[in-house]
C-alpha cells in the first residue's frame, strides 16, 4: 500500500517514474552545489554508501536549505552512528513534510525497495517546493 501511494505521487501525466529517473533527479539535486558542501551521490538504491544516511540528509538540505544540523550528523563509521543518522534523516524528512513509511533499520540495512520509497517521496517533495 505504501509503495502504491509513493509511486502514485511519482507520475508525470500517465507515465510512471522508475528507479533510474529517481536516482538521476536526486543526483542532479545533490550535485548542484557539490563543490560548496561535498554532497553525496549514489549509483542506485543498492549502493552501500546510502547506509550512512548522508545522501538522504544532503538531499533534504538541498530541498530545504538550512534544515539539516550537520553538527548532529556523525560519519557513519559504526553501526550505532549509522542508526542515529538514519533516525535523524527520517525525522528531518518528516519535518519538511515528506510522508515516509520507513524505519531507520531499512536505511542501515540498505533495503533497496525502502530506499526507493524514501528518495521517491523526497523527489515528490522537491518538485512541489
Amino acid at each position: 500500500m505504501m509503495r502504491h501511494y509513493t509511486l502514485g505521487l511519482m507520475k508525470h501525466g500517465d507515465k510512471e517514474i522508475g528507479e533510474e529517473e529517481v536516482v538521476s533527479w536526486c543526483n542532479k539535486r545533490l550535485q548542484v552545489d557539490k563543490a560548496k558542501k561535498g554532497r553525496a551521490v549514489f549509483r542506485n538504491f543498492k549502493d552501500p554508501t546510502l547506509r550512512n544516511s548522508q545522501a538522504i540528509l544532503d538531499l533534504i538540505d538541498a530541498i530545504q536549505p538550512g534544515s539539516i544540523g550537520y553538527d548532529m550528523v556523525d560519519t557513519g563509521n559504526t553501526a550505532s552512528s549509522r542508526l542515529e543518522n538514519a533516525r535523524y534523516s527520517l525525522t528531518m524528512a518528516r519535518k519538511i513534510g515528506a510522508t515516509v513509511f520507513a524505519l531507520p533499520e531499512d536505511i542501515v540495512e540498505g533495503n533497496p525497495k525502502m530506499m526507493m520509497l524514501i528518495f521517491g517521496r523526497l523527489m515528490a517533495m522537491g518538485e512541489n517546493m
